[in-house]
Formats: C-alpha cells, structure tokens, sequence
C-alpha cells in the first residue's frame, strides 16, 4: 500500500470513530450488558487487526480500520459507566479530579 493510502486509511479511521462517538455513548448508556459491549468491541479490534494478515486490499484495509474506529469509540463510555457503577458517582468524580493533574 502506497503512503498516500495509508494516511486516508487512517483518516477513515478517524473519522469514523468520531462519528459513533455520540451513538456508542448513547448505546453504552442505553444497555446492561456494557461489559459484553466492551468484549465485542474488543473482539471486533483483534478481529479486525488479524483480518489485516490476510487481506491487503485497499477496500479492506479501510473497511477493517473503520470498523476499529467505530468499536474503538466503545471503550471510552464503557469503562466510565462501568467505573461509575463500581465506586459511584461521588468517588468517582474525586478519582478523576485527583488523576487530572498529570
């Protein structure tokens, strides 16, 4: 794959886990099961990620980079509303702050 390629590849990616940025929060907040979420998510990167070893087609680099983008934007949200239900809001709110400082 040329140069040229590879940055709109990674482009496509981008952009497309700007965009299901909202929906993956949206469904993240909308289910119980956000820890089946975050496994799909993660199976569909690893996925995705092995699928490159065998397919170097442009069309399906960038559709595998896409679909990484897009359960990338998962993980986010995922880990938040799962944290949020293991130590509550008050805490919560208190560990960010304190990691903030970085």
């Amino acid at each position: 794959m040329a140069e040229g390629q590879i940055g709109i590849v990674l482009s496509i990616a981008g952009i497309a886990g700007v965009l299901a940025q909202t929906p993956a929060g949206a469904l993240v907040d909308a289910t119980r099961a956000k820890r089946a979420m975050l496994v799909v998510a993660a199976l569909i990167v690893t996925l995705m990620s092995v699928a490159l070893l065998f397919e170097v087609s442009f069309l399906a680099v960038a559709a595998s980079q896409a679909l990484v983008g897009m359960a990338g934007a998962v993980f986010g949200p995922g880990v938040a509303a799962i944290s949020l239900g293991i130590v509550g809001q008050r805490r919560l709110a208190r560990l960010i702050h304190e990691r903030s400082d970085f």
